[in-house]
């Protein structure tokens, strides 16, 4: 072989070296890439199984949060407790008054009672000359605070029966009975205050009915929670439907409303079997709706697919509030309006990533949301067209500047990885990330109907599932009436005994409008039950 020839197949084998180094080079970026998209799905496994919940992110120059926030981290031997001291007042123009949070402002609702501390009969004599002691005033030691355990009273209703004495001298004899209240429910024992109990500790409290029948057997009523699902189940048919339809009437004809699901497990629905997901949806008003009725309604449904919410808003037309779940988009006739606190939660993930490049650019980006966030905050008081105009004004530039930047950056990160997926998102919501700008009392964010729908997932914690249809059914009525009744302010304690006694005494069943009368924003209950 010839020196030229030779130093060819050298070089062919300098060249193939070289090809094999880059494919070697090659594969090991893209196992670098795949290792980092391990490590960053492994850490956020582990943040959710172990980590806070919380999404705040802590400001430069201060250390993050612990991660076990537990009573003894936070206890002080420098709080105080609320006081009666006279010097704890603040100075207000002309006088003063006690501090916010005092005693005398935390009790005076409450029922006080004297115990007056005295002498025994034989210390009431003065150690100096014998005389009897006399008393010239008396001074306030302390206050507590007493608990005094609930006690169950039955009420046996007896009816009197009268005869005319007149008519039975001409053998007429006749009887009259005097009227007795109608129950709550027919053949059974159930008061209006049992009634308002049984719900609240339920949806509320988020108190399972296994609880309640111990709670119950405590007081000396062996009450079995079979009959408490009775009685929840009537209650709902008798009572809290009926008003519910009124309440999607009313949500129905606002001009901006807020939507979420979250699952829900049905044991016995026919045909599916009882591990399958069911949903719990509930619909809420805008918190801006100064001049609407607050309305909190919950609706079950075997299903999350997107035609459950084309029926259940078919007859809606205005500004909807929702996460970027695709299933709304099959709702028409209505303006989306895309959450930007599912954004920012993105970007608050990718923010903890080991890359730190990607860690920088969520922090920017988080930056930038926050702005709008504090914009909005200093927003909230205004009137529908003041909002509306200050946002135009000094948030369409934030927003302008927040886009630029996703455009920018988009390809400084890798497509699956965390960044990476909060850009897309960002990129395929833009259109509905921006629609809260065209109505004044649009929100930017879904919270809402998260918070709203919280007390639903409380409760499920407790109780994990629903036996049949009919008590998921039961159920979404009462948190949509509790909710309802406390987002107008309501104590609804006073407001479920209210309408119990009220309505049980009518025949509302043959005159739906009477529920009208029931509503949480109708002055007879405004004045009655706050």
């Amino acid at each position: 072989m010839t020196t030229n020839e030779l130093l060819q197949a050298k070089d062919k084998i300098i060249q193939e070296q070289a090809e094999k180094l880059q494919q070697m080079s090659e594969q090991i970026d893209e196992l670098k890439k795949s290792v980092e998209l391990y490590r960053q799905a492994a850490a956020m496994a582990r943040a959710a199984q172990f980590g806070s919940r919380s999404e705040k992110t802590v400001p430069e120059g201060y250390e993050e949060q612990p991660l076990f926030n537990e009573a003894e981290q936070e206890a002080s031997p420098k709080a105080k407790e609320p006081n009666l001291d006279p010097d704890d007042t603040v100075e207000v123009k002309n006088h003063k008054r006690k501090k916010r949070g005092s005693r005398d402002e935390m009790l005076k609702d409450i029922p006080h009672e004297e115990k007056i501390c005295q002498l025994p009969e034989d210390k009431m004599n003065c150690d100096t000359c014998g005389s009897k002691l006399v008393p010239v005033g008396k001074k306030h030691v302390r206050t507590e605070v007493q608990r005094i355990p609930a006690q169950l009273k039955i009420i046996d209703y007896y009816q009197m029966v009268y005869k005319c004495p007149e008519c039975e001298k001409k053998d007429t004899p006749k009887m009259v009975s005097a009227p007795v209240p109608q129950p709550v429910l027919q053949h059974s024992m159930v008061s209006a205050s049992a009634a308002a109990h049984l719900l609240l500790q339920k949806y509320q409290n988020a108190m399972p009915l296994y609880r309640q029948e111990a709670e119950w057997a405590e007081l000396g009523l062996k009450l079995s929670r079979a009959t408490m699902a009775n009685w929840v189940i009537c209650l709902a048919r008798d009572y809290l439907i009926p008003l519910t339809e009124l309440l999607r009437k009313d949500l129905l004809a606002q001009p901006s409303i807020h939507v979420d699901e979250t699952p829900v497990q049905v044991l016995k629905e026919p045909g599916r079997k009882a591990k399958t997901k069911s949903y719990m949806w509930v619909f809420a008003s805008s918190k801006y709706a100064t001049d609407a009725h607050h309305i909190r309604l919950f609706r079950y449904n075997a299903s999350r697919k997107g035609a459950v919410a084309k029926e259940l808003l078919k007859d809606y037309h205005g500004y909807l509030h929702t996460d970027g779940y695709k299933g709304y988009n099959l709702v028409s006739g209505v303006t989306h309006c895309y959450c930007w606190v599912h954004l920012r939660r993105l970007f608050y993930q990718a923010s903890k990533s080991t890359v730190e490049s990607e860690g920088t650019l969520a922090a920017e980006a988080l930056k930038m949301i926050q702005e709008l966030a504090n914009k909005e905050k200093a927003f909230a008081d205004m009137s529908t067209e003041e909002r509306q105009t200050a946002r135009e004004k000094e948030e369409t530039p934030i927003l302008a500047k927040f886009w630029q930047w996703i455009d920018a950056n988009q390809g400084r990160c890798l497509p699956k990885s965390l960044l990476g997926k909060a850009f897309t998102y960002a990129q395929n919501q833009k259109d509905g990330l921006m629609n809260y700008l065209q109505y004044g009392n649009c929100d930017m964010t879904n919270n809402i109907a998260e918070n709203s729908i919280r007390p639903f997932v409380v409760g499920r914690k407790n109780w994990e599932f629903s036996a049949a249809v009919k008590g998921a059914e039961a159920s979404a009525a009462a948190y949509s009436i509790i909710e309802t009744a406390k987002a107008n302010g309501l104590d609804c304690r006073k407001y479920l005994t209210y309408l119990f006694e009220k309505l049980s005494q009518l025949a509302f069943r043959s005159k739906p409008d009477l529920f009208e009368r029931f509503l949480p924003w109708q002055p007879e209950i405004q004045e009655n039950c706050k």
